[in-house]
């Protein structure tokens, strides 16, 4: 199952989601919009499906680890939660750090300002705390989700 949740997380639609993030992130393949020039609704349509793949990723991961932890009373998992935890660790440090500067762009008021997503980003967050402790870049994404969550609930 970690080879599983791991394979997830690093090639087909997952793969390609990351490449596409990477290259908004980057502004290498995205460009920025201009007042008087809006990005394509079809960029921002990609780019709005790999965000969620990723974070949907992410939560199978979660649901999965959860899973294998749950059963280390009666089947010893330990060894296989550890190996899915140095799987991945690094990529939970990369993209949690990345997270806040995607999401921001894309939440940009020529994209997609009410993006949906907070709880595909609390599991997201609730992963890399389990995986690799709590940080300052969960601990952001969760202050937003709170904000965003007051200002939805009072409009």
């Amino acid at each position: 199952m970690a080879r599983t949740l791991h394979a997830d997380l690093t090639t087909g639609a997952t793969a390609e989601a990351r490449d596409v993030l990477e290259h908004f992130r980057n502004g290498t393949r995205y460009r920025e919009a201009a007042l008087d020039n809006p990005p394509p609704v079809t960029e921002t349509h990609e780019i709005l499906q790999a965000y969620f793949a990723l974070l949907w990723s992410f939560e199978r991961i979660l649901i999965g680890r959860r899973s294998l932890t749950k059963q280390q009373h009666w089947n010893d998992t330990a060894s296989a939660v550890a190996f899915l935890d140095d799987l991945l660790a690094w990529h939970l440090k990369c993209w949690v750090e990345r997270w806040p500067t995607i999401r921001a762009a894309l939440k940009a008021s020529d994209r997609v300002p009410d993006l949906r997503d907070h709880d595909s980003l609390s599991s997201f967050c609730a992963l890399a705390d389990e995986v690799t402790g709590p940080s300052e870049h969960t601990a952001l994404l969760r202050t937003l989700i709170r904000q965003e969550s007051g200002t939805r609930a009072s409009i």
